[in-house]
């Protein structure tokens, strides 16, 4: 006798859950016809008229610009950006004395003083005894070293 039951709760579960099946796939069918703004239409040529969704052509719109690459580059850069970075306190050293006006004018007669001059030959005059290339070169050098 129970098995005889258990088999009549088996038919009458399996009969359920059947109909259940059914009608949760129209509720589905249903809700999707109306939330994807579909149609349902039945197959004319099926004995049996199954539903079959028809979705609704959408116009194509380029309104928004799309380039990837960019917008990854954007979103590695602020990402980057946001690293907070933990950077140790250093301590003032002030044992170098620093004086940019100084650095500069040395810099400046360092430059100068690399650059070659080429001195074009000269005519030779035979009453003066004189050699500007000479002259220049110990006075200029003789000058600048002083200091």
């Amino acid at each position: 006798m129970k098995q005889s039951e258990n088999l009549e709760i088996m038919k009458t579960t399996a009969q359920s859950l059947s109909i259940s099946v059914a009608i949760y796939t129209t509720l589905f069918l249903l809700i999707a016809s109306v939330a994807f703004g579909s149609e349902l239409k039945p197959d004319i040529n099926n004995e049996v008229a199954t539903p079959e969704i028809v979705f609704e052509e959408e116009e194509y719109i380029d309104d928004i610009p799309f380039d990837t690459q960019a917008i990854a580059e954007a979103y590695l850069l602020n990402e980057t950006m946001n690293v907070e970075f933990d950077f140790e306190e250093e301590a003032y050293i002030d044992d170098i004395s620093y004086n940019t006006y100084e650095v500069a004018r040395n810099y400046k007669i360092e430059k100068d003083l690399k650059n070659v001059f080429v001195f074009e030959e000269e005519e030779y005059i035979n009453d003066i005894p004189f050699n500007t290339e000479k002259i220049f070169n110990e006075l200029f050098f003789t000058h600048y070293y002083k200091k």
